[in-house]
């Protein structure tokens, strides 16, 4: 398997032409808009065929969570929000800022990538601290907290631990509380094969190779895909993919789920995952056939 990575850069070269591809986009489609108009806006054929919708956990988590944004406001805490789809979760319960109070009030707010800087804004806020680059690590480092203070952390039910744990080592009272999870959306996996199977008889009528980009943005919709297609015979033949971050390609490798080229993306940013596309395209079309 082929495999390269992709480096954030400030203005991505153009790359090879990604002309008779599609990509299939398979984050959730509340995620998905600005990454669909960035693939067309390149004239690239982009499909929607989400393989993970959000659940929400508030009803269930919600005594949890009044109770940390009460100790933060108590304590002068922080509360990190990982994510946009954790910050749209928390603003749909609590209400943004222009609908009355602000809900958050004194508590500091912190963020991981420019996606979640951009969403906090439009409720009316932004974060007194932005992590230097975009992954849980580096905020747990950088975080501009003593020792003792408190942090909150909202955010998925399968959020990967290393934030919790960098913080911890540094001395911090660390409290998660998940409001959202990630579940296979049965509507947007049978779309994924019913696109995969026409790429394929449209390139013969067998399943080989199809010229079909998949882009994965997270390690279970790796899982919602490879359960999925278990019993589908050479359906992911040939695919190639753009995994956005490393834990997204290290579960395809594990899994052995990329059996054609695949990418991993450093950075979620539009135009990065366009250049990481036409990456991924000229490593398969390097490979012998």
């Amino acid at each position: 398997m082929d495999r390269t990575q992709a480096k954030r850069s400030p203005s991505p070269q153009p790359g090879p032409s990604l002309s008779g591809w599609t990509v299939l986009i398979t984050r959730p489609a509340e995620n998905a808009e600005p990454v669909l108009n960035a693939f067309r806006q390149a004239g690239v054929a982009a499909v929607l065929t989400p393989a993970i919708e959000f659940s929400s956990l508030v009803d269930e988590n919600r005594e949890r969570l009044d109770s940390l944004l009460r100790r933060l406001r108590a304590d002068d805490g922080w509360l990190v929000l990982p994510s946009p789809t954790a910050i749209r979760a928390l603003f749909e319960v609590l209400g943004s800022p222009g609908q009355g109070p602000d809900p958050l009030g004194s508590i500091r707010l912190a963020t991981i990538g420019a996606g979640s800087a951009r969403a906090l804004a439009s409720h009316g806020r932004r974060p007194e601290f932005e992590s230097p680059r975009p992954a849980g690590a580096a905020l747990a480092q950088a975080l501009p907290a003593k020792p003792g203070e408190p942090v909150g952390i909202v955010g998925s039910a399968q959020s990967r631990p290393e934030l919790r744990q960098g913080l911890a080592a540094r001395g911090l009272s660390v409290e998660f509380v998940p409001i959202y999870e990630t579940i296979p959306s049965p509507s947007g996996l049978a779309g994924l094969h019913c696109r995969l199977e026409q790429l394929c008889r449209a390139r013969g009528g067998s399943l080989e190779k199809p010229k079909a980009i998949l882009l994965v943005s997270s390690p279970s919709a790796v899982d919602a895909i490879a359960e999925s297609t278990i019993n589908v015979k050479g359906l992911l033949e040939g695919v190639i993919w753009v995994a956005i971050g490393p834990t997204t390609r290290q579960r395809l490798e594990w899994l052995s789920l990329a059996n054609g080229a695949v990418i991993e993306s450093a950075s979620p940013e539009t135009e990065m995952l366009v250049q990481a596309a036409r990456e991924a395209v000229a490593a398969a079309e390097a490979r012998p056939s």
